[in-house]
């Protein structure tokens, strides 16, 4: 990408976000009586949701582009300012930011150290990615190719396969939205590796707006920060497309908005949409979400319980509802898949591969020969070989919040917790193949992690109701189980150089943030624009620099797991528009290409349910190849029934031109196959 293309790009990527932004700052200066931290959060929150709403709503009728993406959040930028009578001073709130008395400095110190680690970890994982391109196994499978085929279609209305099997194509995807926006703007994927640091800085200012109320901000921070520093989080979630976090970031930021609501119904909409985008994210994240508004709706008065549940719910809906409708739409089922409830079965298609993984934490943790073998080894490699402290601590925050917590929202957010712990036992693929390994029970641990982090965050709330003295060690045995976390030998495999160089500059930001970043505050207007404009320069010439090492090595590098795969990417990558046919493996997004302009098709069946399932003869093979006009044919060892090189191979339309493996193929069409001269 020359410089020309990448300013461009820029250009576009501004005209999408900023207006947006200033849609956000005008909806939170009208609405919401916050600023500080809490504004700041509040924006974030709202810009995300302007940006999901105005793409959905384009989407549904395949505008979601930038030419009409700009036109339109800029329309609705002017129309706010018009609304809002132009610039007029901000609201404030007279709660005051900071710790209790003694324990300012020695949680000064915790909240750095935390900052600190969790920054390193997540920014050296990021560019481990920026330097070979994403490579864990979901983003692979259906996060990034969700995404492209959002940006290529400029829709969000259909149902994508990405294996002969409808198991991950009715998911949720606000989350591969917002990487579709970043691929439209920049026509490429650079902002992708990124995109997850932005929702951990959410995260974290969620983490320390849940503590203002009782001036604890400092050490839910803390706990905020031993918590995304998880191996479960901090190995997965940097520099891919894992949408854990962003789930994550939008639970903590709505349970932030309703501790400090005080009865202000517009905070609660802001929680609402905060839920809604967690909701659209992830199929986890419907319980905490359910249990939060309908906790929020009993705790209200009699006479208001109505609007609470409307203040939280319909916003709910309009952040999060979409794709549920789609799947209702497209198949008779919110969820998409056939789903049991009790005596009710709700329509939709079945997935061998799912029913295949129904394997509970709750149907295998009786079974006591798997708790050395693979429970306990999975929990060490998630949470850190502190990990029973982690749940103790979990549990603990748990029964303190439900029996002993004088505040009603405190409680909710304990119920909550616990609740959501409860189901993940239920989640039917939390021990998939447990008996055999503990590798995706350890990578599926990710789904207990809002509970997790909702107990931890509320322990600093919970002992300053009832025992603040315990409150001057906290901060020190948070951090103290954070940099034990760090021994997880998954956290650091490689290059421990790099990590510690890493936490050097991190360490070195976070300093010059601490020491500076107050006195810039009393400088005068013009030396903040200019020192802002400055910064704005730096990032753009640094971000030309790096984007031009990432797609000078993306895909490029190999694969040691797979060497055939990996020349199977690096031969993609030198291809564009083109279209091309896949039955394989299911980690298919590098056949994109270099700038996400290839189309790739998974092929197989359509089932009248809604299903998708192998294609079983040659003819139809042959028929999907042609109606397809396919340029390329690739073939790899797959999941589900392989279908035979020969139904391609034998047709001398079909061109073999790259065979890394005998079981790895690529073949180039270059004419129509005949169907009638299949053989058995």
């Amino acid at each position: 990408m020359t410089v020309t293309q990448f300013g461009v790009g820029l250009v576009r990527l501004a005209g999408i976000v900023a207006p947006a932004v200033v849609a956000a700052h005008l909806l939170r200066r009208r609405y919401l009586n916050v600023d500080g931290a809490l504004g700041v959060l509040a924006e974030m929150v709202l810009a995300s949701s302007v940006l999901l709403i105005v793409a959905e709503a384009l989407g549904l009728v395949g505008l979601m582009r930038p030419a009409a993406l700009v036109p339109v959040l800029l329309l609705l930028a002017g129309v706010l300012w018009r609304l809002s009578g132009g610039p007029t001073p901000s609201s404030t709130q007279s709660r005051q930011l900071g710790a209790i008395g003694s324990l300012r400095d020695l949680t000064l110190v915790s909240m750095i150290v935390g900052v600190v680690v969790v920054s390193a970890q997540w920014c050296v994982q990021t560019a481990n990615a920026l330097g070979t391109g994403m490579a864990n196994f979901d983003t692979l499978w259906y996060h990034m190719p969700f995404a492209a085929h959002m940006a290529q279609t400029s829709s969000v209305t259909g149902i994508q396969f990405t294996q002969a099997d409808p198991y991950v194509a009715y998911y949720p995807a606000n989350s591969e939205l917002f990487h579709a926006l970043g691929i439209d703007a920049l026509h490429s994927d650079f902002l992708s590796p990124l995109l997850n640091l932005v929702w951990l800085v959410v995260a974290l200012l969620a983490a320390w707006c849940l503590g203002r109320p009782w001036r604890v901000e400092r050490l839910t921070l803390v706990a905020g920060c031993l918590v995304l520093s998880l191996p479960v989080l901090s190995g997965t979630q940097p520099g891919e497309a894992y949408n854990d976090i962003i789930g994550l970031a939008m639970l903590l930021a709505a349970t932030a908005f309703m501790v400090n609501a005080s009865g202000d119904r517009w905070l609660m909409v802001a929680a609402g949409l905060a839920l809604g985008i967690a909701v659209g994210t992830k199929f986890t994240f419907v319980v905490p979400a359910f249990v939060l508004i309908t906790g929020a709706a009993a705790c209200a008065s009699a006479g208001s319980r109505r609007g609470q549940l409307g203040a939280l719910a319909l916003p709910t809906a309009m952040t999060g509802g979409w794709w549920y409708m789609r799947n209702l739409i497209a198949v008779g089922n919110p969820e998409g898949l056939q789903l049991h409830l009790g005596p009710l079965t709700l329509p939709g298609p079945t997935s061998p591969l799912e029913s295949a993984a129904q394997q509970t934490v709750i149907s295998q943790v009786s079974h006591l020969s798997l708790w050395g073998s693979r429970f306990a080894p999975g929990l060490e490699h998630a949470l850190g070989p502190l990990w029973p402290l982690v749940l103790v601590v979990y549990i603990a925050a748990v029964v303190m919040g439900i029996m002993g917590a004088s505040n009603p929202v405190v409680r909710v957010l304990a119920i909550t917790a616990a609740v959501t712990g409860i189901a993940y036992l239920f989640l039917p693929t939390g021990a998939s193949t447990i008996e055999q390994g503990s590798a995706l029970f350890e990578i599926n641990l990710r789904y207990v992690m809002p509970a997790l982090a909702l107990g931890i965050m509320l322990i600093p709330i919970l002992l300053q109701q009832r025992a603040p003295r315990l409150l001057a060690a906290l901060a020190p045995a948070f951090v103290a189980v954070l940099l034990v976390a760090q021994l997880a030998p998954t956290l650091w495999p490689t290059q421990p150089a790099r990590h510690l160089a890493g936490l050097v500059v991190a360490a070195g930001i976070a300093t010059v943030v601490v020491v500076y970043g107050r006195a810039m505050r009393s400088q005068p207007r013009p030396t903040l624009v200019a020192a802002a404009l400055g910064l704005v320069l730096a990032v753009g010439a640094a971000g030309f620099v790096v984007q031009r090492h990432y797609f000078n090595h993306r895909y490029l590098t190999g694969d040691k797991t797979d060497p055939a795969l990996g020349a199977i990417y690096g031969w993609a990558q030198h291809t564009a528009r083109v279209r091309i046919a896949l039955y394989g493996t299911v980690q298919q997004y590098p056949l994109y290409g270099a700038r996400d302009t290839n189309e790739v098709d998974y092929l197989g069946t359509h089932t009248g349910d809604g299903g998708f399932r192998p294609i079983t003869t040659c003819q139809s093979w042959r028929i999907a190849l042609n109606d397809g006009r396919y340029r390329y044919v690739v073939l790899t060892p797959a999941p589900t029934a392989p279908i035979p090189i020969a139904w391609t191979q034998a047709d001398p339309a079909a061109h073999l031109i790259l065979s890394p493996a005998t079981n790895a193929t690529i073949f180039k069409i270059t004419g129509p196959l005949n169907p009638a001269r299949c053989q058995t």
